[in-house]
């Protein structure tokens, strides 16, 4: 393993996860996150993850003003990586739609989001290359000639 070529998968709110350590781990060259959960305002006011009777608790500006630090939106577009991929399920129904909206416009230009239109066109991507492949294409460095390699 090359610990100084990590490759990192995420989903959910371990793509908000994802997108933290990223940004304080130089390690983590390549990161592919799967509807990762961030805009914490939007969130947590129109996700239905949340239950309504806590809901208010989360909205509190008291609460929000604590978790402003860790949304994924304010450090997408600050990390120095090899490569980013936002995959973006339109019909997942856990993250709002203007908490995709926001993710995807805070990617940066190394970067690419990937939206299917549903689970099936996301599986049909998956078959293809399966969970890693993105990321192993990525982080895959090129081949050594024989005449590049002075100890042959």
């Amino acid at each position: 393993i090359d610990m100084n070529r990590i490759g990192m998968f995420a989903q959910g709110s371990g793509g908000a996860i994802g997108v933290l350590a990223a940004s304080v781990d130089s390690r983590i060259k390549v990161l592919d996150l799967l509807n990762p959960w961030g805009d914490w305002p939007d969130w947590l006011k129109e996700s239905p993850q949340i239950p309504d009777s806590e809901r208010s608790a989360y909205l509190a500006p008291e609460f929000l003003s604590k978790v402003a630090g860790l949304d994924p939106v304010s450090y997408l577009p600050k990390l120095h990586l090899k490569a980013l991929r936002v995959e973006q399920l339109m019909d997942e129904p856990v993250t709002p739609q203007s908490a995709k909206d926001k993710l995807s416009a805070a990617v940066g230009s190394q970067s690419s989001v990937v939206r299917y239109k549903d689970a099936s066109a996301h599986l049909a991507a998956w078959r293809a290359n399966g969970v890693s492949g993105w990321i192993r294409e990525q982080l895959t460095l090129p081949a050594v000639q024989a005449s590049d390699n002075p100890t042959r």
